[in-house]
């Protein structure tokens, strides 16, 4: 059998990207790739990560900017350098949300009257952002908190570039212990955090808000690629108060760093959160920019998750009042993935509203 071999020299990834230098161009291109998205119905086939994605992906360099403007009329600047920023270039004009679209919108619920947010793991503010001008209206503060330097002067920008003055942004990592220094591991939007013996300045949320006169925090964000557990310590101050006053959770557990082989409710930071009178619930979300305006948030009990499948994260839910469900009109389900998924099984990996 005789191969073939292709007729030009040039290789296809180089050609794309410099088709990208064109700005123009590359728009034409990122429009015609987002409408042949609606038209590739290809069974079992993730279009995104298989096809189009990579194709954008080409055409953008790490140092290029993607300038959107929300619903709420906030304007968000990034880098190139994530599957955040991909999926926020490809999103829909205006769209309400910048990244994972049902947690986002459980943040902004859960925080409509709070005085005190911490977000720690900021990145760029593609939730943060959207938190700060909804608590704005309540004086309330966002305190941000964020390790990695070109995201942390991101996040300074795009406050800034909103008028969001009641963002406090730190360069600090939160943990469970203070006089504690943390490196870096990974990259971007996967970078981690790790005690070490030099680097980055640490603080409990308890000490840091002690140093701030703050006694009441209404909501803690935690998203650090396995660092969460050690940050939920430093706030135990907080968490061990009573339903009305202790903070609502939202973090991200992940495999590879949580053994859930015993069932996620026998994993140390569940059982942690449980015996200070937390209860968990998987959030059921899209990690991308989906369009879920109008659709109900989807929890799953701690115990009822279909955990199946290679090592993969999602987002948790914790709060003592357990009336917030109602309150929040939050859908119970039971046996299904919290992670959604287009091109899966939609019994399990998709809404079932």
């Amino acid at each position: 059998m005789k191969t073939i071999k292709p007729f030009s020299s040039g290789d296809l990834k180089e050609a794309i990207a410099k088709l990208g230098s064109n700005i123009n161009l590359r728009q034409q291109m990122v429009d015609f790739l987002k409408s042949s998205e609606k038209k590739l119905n290809v069974s079992g086939i993730n279009v995104r990560e298989e096809i189009s994605g990579p194709i954008v992906d080409s055409l953008y360099g790490p140092d290029d900017q993607i300038v959107k403007t929300l619903s709420s009329g906030l304007v968000i600047t990034c880098k190139y350098r994530s599957k955040i920023a991909r999926d926020f270039l490809m999103s829909e004009e205006h769209s309400d949300h910048v990244w994972e679209p049902q947690t986002t919108k459980l943040l902004l619920e859960l925080s409509e009257k709070a005085k005190n947010v911490i977000v720690g793991g900021a990145y760029f503010g593609d939730q943060a952002l959207l938190l700060a001008q909804s608590i704005k209206k309540n004086a309330g503060v966002c305190h941000c908190f964020e390790v990695n330097s070109e995201s942390l002067e991101m996040l300074r920008y795009n406050a800034e570039n909103n008028s969001l003055n009641n963002m406090v942004i730190n360069f600090k990592g939160l943990w469970k212990n203070d006089n504690t220094y943390l490196s870096i591991v990974g990259e971007d939007s996967h970078a981690g955090t790790i005690e070490t013996n030099k680097g980055i300045q640490a603080v409990t949320i308890a000490t840091y808000c002690k140093e701030k006169g703050i006694n009441k925090i209404e909501l803690i964000m935690v998203d650090v690629e396995g660092g969460e557990f050690a940050i939920l310590q430093g706030a135990e101050y907080f968490l061990k108060k009573n339903a009305n006053e202790a903070p609502n959770l939202i973090f991200e557990v992940h495999r590879s760093y949580i053994d859930w082989s015993h069932g996620l409710e026998n994993t140390d930071i569940i059982k942690y959160l449980n015996d200070l009178g937390y209860t968990s619930f998987a959030i059921r979300d899209y990690q991308g920019n989906v369009n879920m305006s109008g659709r109900p948030i989807e929890i799953i009990p701690v115990s009822n998750i279909y955990l199946e499948g290679p090592p993969h994260g999602f987002n948790m839910l914790a709060i003592k009042d357990i009336t917030l469900v109602e309150k929040h009109n939050l859908k119970l389900c039971s046996g299904v993935s919290p992670k959604l998924i287009l091109h899966k099984n939609p019994k399990i990996f998709q809404p079932l509203n």
